[in-house]
């Protein structure tokens, strides 16, 4: 639900149009360090409260995973260029 407003469809596009996810949100290609960056920008943009659950059972991965990885990713340049990549769209 979180998803279908038209905020959400339009960042969808550009992340689609980024080739970061496809058009039902499904990651393409990202390492979980890099999913978990995504779900943490995806979900300051558009206020969701759950977002580790949400993209945990969206993506079928175990959200602890996503939050954790997204921790250790912080370490690592790869995920920094990802971060500077989102923030630019």
């Amino acid at each position: 639900e979180v998803l279908c407003t038209p905020d959400a469809e339009a960042l969808c596009n550009k992340l689609v149009g980024a080739g970061i996810v496809d058009e039902k949100w499904q990651p393409l290609a990202l390492s979980n360090a890099e999913k978990g960056t995504l779900v943490e920008y995806i979900g300051n943009k558009l206020n969701i409260r759950n977002k580790w659950k949400l993209f945990g059972t969206l993506w079928k991965v175990d959200a602890e995973t996503l939050r954790t990885a997204k921790a250790r990713g912080l370490d690592q340049d790869k995920t920094w260029e990802f971060r500077n990549k989102l923030n630019s769209l």
